[in-house]
């Protein structure tokens, strides 16, 4: 038993050095501009999951989320390259397996991106397709508790050890005061994870998930580093979660929940309030944000978001192929920028057609996950919080079949899974 313990110890403090390094590396390669250290960046902990089992893979991935920016080259990304190795490894070893309906499924909506885009859509499909048989690998038959204590912890980490390595590498990471990032540009990123992350952890804290003093202080650092990023993404997806925690901590709710909340919300706002009483750094950046919310750009709380979403709707009116087809070239049509919306930015990658079949494929995942784990995901539940935070924010923001933005997404199921009831289903 001591052994056991002492290598899963060992092992993870071993993924949290290398990804420092990693971090480390990317950042200094950003900022000389140099394409052969960020290669070795992305190198270093992909060869590392021959070594690790799928589990500690995942781990990893969530150490590497909040600096994915930093490490991607090319349509490549670490988190991506990670996945690869993974499915490759296990796939040799006979020790996976994807049922035959998600495969069918997988295979069609494969076919269907390359005859659309010509072949030109193929790589991009088969990501999606490559991070959905990760997940279903590294998901089935796990205790669902035990990883998300885990994997937010992981998460957490990440963007601590991140912004740390930001501010240490980057030359305007640690100077005055301005949207704070990992890598160049991606406040908003950064921001929405900081927000989704913070929502979980409320709920881990309200649900008895994990040592509570460890939830709270990873907590805290992480509302202070998401306050830095000056994101309306991070501040919406804190409204919508305590929103919807709120509206079911007072229709249904133990006196612990209730006490829970109300002492956090007291001890927030008088965080809030020292910290701004004393001014410097962190006073600026509370002014910023205010700045941001009360005068945006031009005029515009979305940021030029609506006038964008506009453009599309008009290219989907005058051209009813892309609609339903996809395979938008934005560009070709005078669009400066991608939609930051994941219905629009899904429909202009794969049309209405594919984005039904990616629909499905989505739902089918998640309806066998709930299956093999014995659980069951239920909307209608204070542990779906996150979720409807994450796909509120995803409105303004990117299409989920980013693997950041899926890697948060299973992180939501697996947090509002947790209101299963095992015992019952078996009976059912």
């Amino acid at each position: 038993m001591k052994r056991g313990k002492f290598s899963i110890k060992t092992q993870y403090i071993i993924m949290c050095l290398m990804s420092m390094v990693s971090v480390f590396a990317g950042l200094y390669a950003q900022e000389i501009g140099s394409t052969f250290i960020k290669a070795a960046a992305i190198i270093l902990p992909m060869l590392s999951c021959v070594l690790l089992d799928s589990k500690d893979t995942f781990l990893l991935i969530g150490m590497l989320l909040p600096a994915n920016r930093v490490l991607t080259l090319g349509g490549c990304s670490v988190l991506i390259l990670i996945a690869l190795v993974t499915v490759l490894k296990e796939f040799m070893t006979r020790d996976f397996f994807v049922s035959r309906k998600i495969l069918l499924a997988s295979l069609i909506f494969v076919l269907y991106a390359s005859i659309v885009s010509q072949g030109g859509q193929l790589f991009g499909a088969a990501k999606v397709i490559l991070m959905l048989f990760y997940f279903i690998h590294v998901l089935n038959h796990v205790d669902t508790k035990q990883l998300l204590t885990e994997q937010v912890s992981s998460i957490a980490f990440g963007i601590i050890m991140g912004s740390a390595m930001n501010m240490l590498v980057v030359s305007s990471g640690g100077s005055g005061v301005s949207r704070f990032r990992i890598g160049e540009n991606g406040g908003n990123i950064l921001g929405i994870e900081c927000g989704i992350l913070a929502v979980c952890l409320l709920v881990m804290l309200l649900q008895g998930l994990g040592s509570n003093l460890w939830m709270c202080t990873e907590l805290i650092v992480v509302l202070f580093i998401g306050l830095m990023t000056a994101s309306k993404s991070f501040l919406l997806a804190l409204l919508i979660g305590g929103a919807w925690i709120l509206l079911f901590i007072l229709y249904k709710s133990t006196t612990k929940q209730a006490r829970i909340v109300v002492f956090g919300i007291f001890g927030l706002a008088v965080g809030f309030v020292m910290l701004l009483a004393m001014g410097g750094t962190f006073y600026s950046y509370c002014v910023q944000m205010l700045h941001r919310i009360v005068s945006p750009a031009k005029g515009d709380i979305s940021n030029g978001r609506i006038a964008i979403w506009m453009q599309y709707f008009e290219v989907f009116q005058n051209h009813p192929r892309y609609l339903w087809l996809g395979n938008l070239n934005y560009l070709s049509f005078g669009i400066e920028w991608v939609a930051h919306n994941m219905i629009i930015e899904q429909i202009a990658e794969y049309g209405i057609i594919g984005s039904a079949i990616l629909t499905y494929l989505y739902v089918r995942v998640f309806k066998e996950l709930n299956k093999v784990n014995q659980c069951r995901y239920k909307i209608l539940a204070m542990t779906a919080a996150p979720l409807v935070a994450f796909l509120a924010v995803s409105m303004a923001s990117h299409t989920l079949l980013g693997f950041s933005q899926t890697l948060l997404l299973f992180v939501c199921w697996m947090c509002g899974a947790q209101s299963s009831d095992k015992t019952e289903l078996k009976r059912g």
